[in-house]
């Protein structure tokens, strides 16, 4: 589990084609400190697991559904690249965001990029099959950043969703890279999967 405040933006040291999928090294000189092997670490919001640790330097492997249901199969992953990291959850962390699995629910689009002031408003189009699970003022995680929903718009087989970022997250991820055209990685609140468990289906008593 995680939090969706990432600890540091690492950098792809190297990425080496496997059968399925990809092995990451990335260097992380603060976050592979408090990392073990065998541990998790969410990799612009996918929860990977640690399979080499030489710190500053840990490697990671992505392979089968990761490829396909994130963006890690869309050329994003080349060497050199920024990637936003956060290790797991540890008993006494403090939970300063919301609650993140680690397991992302679809791919986005970053549709608009406007900054305002010392500000930005990032707006994203989410697939429209996860728009029943977006609020306004809710939580929502891209790339791993726990973000909060400032205007929701259905928009044909999407709906549009903008978020203010502020200068700081603007820094400390990646998010300050983003140009329009962009995939990101998209994880809906766990509360709002729960509820839909939980509550009758419509018809329903």
């Amino acid at each position: 589990m995680f939090t969706g405040l990432v600890t540091e933006v690492g950098r792809i040291e190297r990425a080496t084609d496997i059968a399925d999928g990809v092995e990451l090294m990335i260097g992380a000189p603060r976050t592979a400190a408090r990392l073990s092997v065998g541990a998790s670490l969410a990799v612009n919001g996918v929860c990977l697991t640690i399979t080499k640790l030489e710190p500053p330097l840990a490697t990671v492997q992505a392979v089968g559904a990761t490829m396909t249901a994130t963006t890690f199969g869309r050329d994003l992953l080349r060497e050199g690249a920024r990637v936003n990291l956060e290790p797991s959850l540890r008993a006494g962390d403090e939970l300063g965001g919301h609650l993140v699995a680690g397991h992302v629910d679809g791919v986005g689009t970053v549709a608009a990029v406007e900054p305002r002031g010392e500000a930005v408003y990032l707006t994203v189009l989410v697939p429209k099959e996860l728009s029943r699970y977006v609020a306004t003022r809710g939580s929502i995680a891209i790339d791993g950043v726990s973000l909060t929903v400032a205007v929701l718009e259905d928009e044909g087989d999407a709906c549009r969703i903008t978020l203010s970022i502020i200068p700081h997250t603007l820094n400390e991820t990646i998010l300050g890279e983003y140009q329009p055209g962009r995939p990101v990685n998209i994880e809906v609140d766990t509360v709002a999967r729960y509820l839909e468990r939980l509550l009758p289906s419509e018809g329903r008593s």
